[in-house]
């Protein structure tokens, strides 16, 4: 394991939707303010994310939702805007699309759909947000993000969006590491503005 006192290199685990929401100002932004440090990303889905915090596999972890493991902290807290996403101009399939399972938006989604909309539906899952959207629309379904991914990939104007309240579903990004592996730059983490 890297003495992380030192902090020479940054393994940094992020969930699929927050590199491409906002993760290259990030990395931009503190290759600058650290350029003797040495930065390594690794993406995934939330739950296989927070498996390579807790494996000591990554320093700091962006995650969706929560964390629900003691073993982590909380560094820094991003909102987010949950809309139900539908094709614009015509009514959608009763199929939910979404990213891979482990994915916490997949996970409320189907939870929403069934018990909030109580709608039965078919699950289609993919491997990056723009097959998504590409897919809600040209009409074969519905999926949740957050906002911040459909304007990042330019669909905003192309779907109906329907904002989902906070009351029901809020699945801010956190950014976290384990309480016994603290990143020497943690006051620069927690002061960070996303």
């Amino acid at each position: 394991m890297q003495n992380i006192n030192h902090q020479k290199h940054l393994i940094i685990g992020s969930t699929e939707s927050n590199a491409s929401t906002r993760l290259i100002p990030f990395l931009l932004k503190l290759n600058d303010d650290f350029p003797n440090m040495n930065l390594e990303l690794i993406t995934n889905t939330t739950k296989e994310t927070i498996k390579n915090v807790l494996n000591y596999k990554v320093d700091i972890a962006f995650i969706s939702g929560e964390p629900k493991n003691d073993e982590l902290i909380i560094l820094n807290k991003i909102d987010e805007n949950i809309v139900l996403v539908e094709p614009k101009n015509r009514p959608a399939t009763n199929t939910f699309l979404s990213f891979k399972n482990g994915c916490a938006y997949n996970e409320y989604g189907q939870s929403y759909l069934k018990n909030i909309l109580n709608e039965d539906y078919k699950h289609l899952e993919f491997g990056n947000y723009e097959t998504i959207l590409g897919c809600v629309k040209a009409g074969m379904g519905k999926s949740i993000l957050p906002l911040s991914i459909i304007e990042k990939l330019n669909y905003k104007n192309d779907l109906k969006l329907t904002k989902i309240p906070k009351s029901i579903i809020n699945i801010p990004t956190y950014l976290v590491c384990r309480k016994d592996y603290i990143p020497r730059i943690k006051d620069y983490l927690e002061n960070f503005k996303f």
